[in-house]
């Protein structure tokens, strides 16, 4: 059984949970305070209110149904980012003044948070192995859960104290975070699975007690050192844009350092 100190020493988790978390905070606020927006800024009835935030809840609806029939194709990775995407645009209408066009906007919010919550929960075998999977899926349901509600109830008290004009620049800062976090744990579990990367493309030269890599001619997006450098064993370093975006020590006979990655 996993303790949370084995959560923090397991790579990926913490993000992964709170992009869960991310998306509660969002699906949370809009249920419970989307219909005093609705009430408050754009001047509907509390019943008419009520009917759009059930249309909303509609959207969720169809938008699990839709991805069932997807996932037998698409990655759970393609379905998350496809659903924050399709949330994303519905909150760009929401915030436009366009009167009952723009309410619709919660509709598409709905269809593109359908996906987001079921998928993250299917990838964490994938991403953390079948033996911490049970608990694993118990902290991100605890995580999501309270993460949600604080932010739901944190929103609460600031938009009854100031305005619920706020609400639609909180999704969207919502919906960017949660799309930053979920890349980010992609990019670390695309770093666990990555292979050795063939010793030929790597520069380095001998230090004492080791060696230091100097250069790399590849064009690999990850990249791991073999252990048939020099007596190195398993240093692993993700690159993207031309940066180092992670490194990795998984464990070296010798002493090695980094100096630089051309590129």
């Amino acid at each position: 059984k996993l303790s949370l100190k084995d959560i923090l020493k397991l790579k990926g988790a913490l993000t992964s949970i709170l992009s869960q978390g991310l998306y509660c905070s969002m699906e949370f606020l809009i249920g419970t305070w989307g219909a005093s927006f609705l009430v408050n800024t754009q001047k509907f009835s509390p019943d008419v209110a009520a009917r759009w935030i059930s249309l909303y809840f509609c959207g969720i609806m169809l938008g699990r149904l839709i991805s069932g029939f997807i996932s037998i194709k698409a990655s759970d990775n393609t379905l998350i980012r496809g659903g924050i995407a399709t949330a994303f645009l519905g909150m760009i209408l929401l915030a436009l003044p366009l009167g009952s066009i723009s309410v619709a906007g919660l509709f598409l919010i709905g269809v593109g948070f359908g996906p987001i919550f079921p998928s993250i929960l299917h990838s964490v075998p994938e991403r953390f192995g079948a033996k911490y999977s049970a608990d694993l899926t118990g902290f991100h349901m605890g995580g999501a859960y309270g993460i949600g509600f604080g932010v739901q109830l944190v929103f609460g008290f600031v938009a009854t104290g100031t305005t619920f004009k706020i609400t639609t620049f909180v999704l969207l800062a919502l919906v960017v975070a949660l799309f930053v976090v979920n890349e980010v744990t992609i990019s670390i579990d695309s770093v666990k699975k990555a292979k050795e990367t063939d010793g030929s493309f790597f520069e380095y030269e001998d230090v004492d007690g080791g060696i230091s890599i100097i250069g790399f001619n590849g064009s690999n997006e990850i990249v791991v050192i073999p252990q048939s450098i020099d007596g190195c064993v398993n240093i692993v370093y993700a690159r993207s844009c031309g940066h180092i975006l992670q490194s990795i020590c998984i464990g070296c006979t010798r002493n090695t350092t980094i100096k630089g990655i051309n590129g």
